[in-house]
This record gives structure tokens, C-alpha cells and sequence, in this order.
């Protein structure tokens, strides 16, 4: 069992007292022979501050660790950590509450640091929605875990992106994506996630070194692909489905009669099918279907 007692000697007589660390918590403890305040015993904030300061930690690194150890072994991990801390808090409470300043600084580097500026804001976006979600759920917009693997600042993504159009003209952004949504849907296998438990969500160069993924896997590598070639993107949701759009200002001549859609904030959008072979840009889609859509780059919300 935890000790529960600590030890202060008086700053005025001198005496060694005996300090019940739990009382001393609400009552400020003083000598036993002269009365005098014993400032040197430490009082230790109540069960509850701790477990607000466990939740600052376990936020950030849950959420910067998800995407590589998987929502569930994150979670569990936070959980733990909650457990550890409120269970021997009262004899390690100083040299806990160092490891987690310590830890909560490396986590917000850790979460800052991206390639992708865009992802790691929309990683901080994803923490902010935890505390501005209804009773009873634990995300408002679980899209945006997609939205944040996404990589364009990655030199593989770029330097393949270069590669595939090499065959367009200069700015020729309407051939460039095609050939990006034609290298997706043909080059990419489509494999399926490991059942149990929720998606499995993959870096774009981790699609790209295994050759296959799902749709969510695909159409991150795609959209990745495209904004690393400054080709605005959009991610659209469906239930059970995501596919990517690139949008143009102007309707590219080479688009022109194609299936494709105008949305606000993002432009005249033209759709990419990421599993569905020998298909390039300008898949005709249901937008009825489209439960929730977003600007790749900053995250935005399109209506």
C-alpha cells in the first residue's frame, strides 16, 4: 500500500514532523512544538485536476498515435495511462507530473510535426471536435481521420506525382489529373482492410510500397497526388465509400461534356472512381449520395 505520511522539518525549531500528505491536501500543516506554518510540505491538487492533466496528455498522443498504432491500441493506451496515474498518484505524484509535462510537450511536437502543414492542423482540429462533440459521441466528423494521413509534402508522393505527368503540357492540369486518377484506379490493387475493429487508415507511401488498399487508401493516395501538383482536391464521403474530385476554376476544354459538378469553395469538381479500372477523371456520380465533403487543403466543410 502507498505510504501516506512524509516527513518536514521545521524551518524554526527545527523538529522533524510528521505530515499526514492526505489532510495536508486541504489544511496547511504546522509544527508540533512551536506551531509554526511547515511551508516545505507540498500540497498535492485533488484526484480530479490530476485526471484533467492525464487528459491533456493522453489527447495528442492518442490522436498523433492512431494512425500508426491503430484507433483501439491508442485508446487503450490513454486508458492505461488515466488508470496509472490516478491508482499511484499520492507516491509518485512529483515525479509523474514531470513525465507528464515532459510528455505532453513531446506530444504536441510530435503531433505538430508533419510534412503536410495541412495534416497536422487537421490533426489539432480533430482533438478540438473531442470537446465540441454531442453527448454520446466521441468524434463529430470522423472524416477528418482520412483527411489527416493525407500527405502531399512527402518527396516520394512528389517525385512519382512528376513522373506520371510527364506526358501533359506545361499546366495542363485537366491531363494531369487524369493521368493521376488512371494510375490510382489501374496501378492500385484493391484490397480490402483486415476485418474486426474499424478502418485500418494508410500513409499514401505506405499504399504506394504495399500496391493496394481500399478506397480510403486510394483515394488518400490520390488526393495526395494531386496536391502535391497544386490541383485542388476534394474528399467525398458516401456511406460505405470516399472518392476524390479535383476542381478547376474553369471547365478544362478537354473536360468539357463530362460529368462533373460545381461546388462552392472548391470550384467545378470532376470526380475520380479510385476502384474501379481503366476509369479517369470525369466519373459520373450520384451527388445525392454525398453525405459529407471537404476541401483537402485546410479542411473545410463544403456544403
Amino acid at each position: 500500500m502507498a505510504e501516506d505520511f512524509s516527513y518536514c522539518k521545521c524551518p524554526q525549531c527545527g523538529r522533524a514532523n510528521r505530515i499526514d500528505r492526505q489532510r495536508a491536501a486541504s489544511h496547511r500543516p504546522v509544527c508540533g512544538q512551536c506551531a509554526a506554518p511547515l511551508s516545505g510540505a507540498r500540497r498535492q491538487p485533488p484526484a480530479v485536476l490530476i485526471l484533467l492533466g492525464v487528459l491533456v496528455l493522453a489527447l495528442p498522443a492518442s490522436q498523433w498515435a492512431m494512425p500508426y498504432l491503430g484507433r483501439t491500441a491508442a485508446l487503450w493506451s490513454a486508458v492505461l495511462c488515466v488508470w496509472l496515474v490516478l491508482r499511484y498518484y499520492r507516491a509518485t505524484f512529483d515525479a509523474v507530473w514531470k513525465v507528464m509535462l515532459t510528455m505532453f510537450g513531446l506530444s504536441v511536437c510530435l503531433l505538430l510535426y508533419d510534412r503536410s502543414p495541412e495534416a497536422g492542423a487537421l490533426k489539432l482540429a480533430g482533438i478540438a471536435a473531442i470537446w465540441q462533440a454531442p453527448a454520446g459521441t466521441l468524434r463529430s466528423e470522423p472524416h477528418r481521420d482520412y483527411l489527416a494521413a493525407v500527405d502531399a509534402r512527402d518527396a516520394q508522393i512528389n517525385v512519382l506525382a512528376s513522373q506520371l505527368v510527364r506526358g501533359c503540357a506545361t499546366r495542363d492540369q485537366a491531363c494531369e489529373a487524369d493521368s493521376i486518377a488512371r494510375f490510382v484506379a489501374d496501378r492500385i490493387d484493391y484490397r480490402n482492410d483486415p476485418d474486426g475493429g474499424r478502418d485500418y487508415i494508410k500513409p499514401p507511401r505506405q499504399t504506394l510500397a504495399a500496391q493496394a488498399g481500399d478506397c480510403e487508401d486510394k483515394t488518400i493516395l490520390a488526393v495526395s497526388l494531386l496536391e502535391t501538383l497544386g490541383i485542388r482536391s476534394v474528399m467525398a464521403f458516401e456511406p460505405g465509400h470516399v472518392y476524390p474530385m479535383a476542381c478547376f476554376d474553369q471547365i478544362p476544354e478537354a473536360l468539357q461534356g463530362k460529368a462533373g459538378r460545381q461546388i462552392a469553395g472548391a470550384g467545378n469538381c470532376f470526380a475520380l472512381e479510385p476502384t474501379a479500372k481503366n476509369s479517369g477523371l470525369g466519373v459520373e456520380k450520384d451527388a445525392s449520395r454525398i453525405e459529407a465533403a471537404y476541401l483537402v487543403k485546410g479542411g473545410q466543410r463544403l456544403d
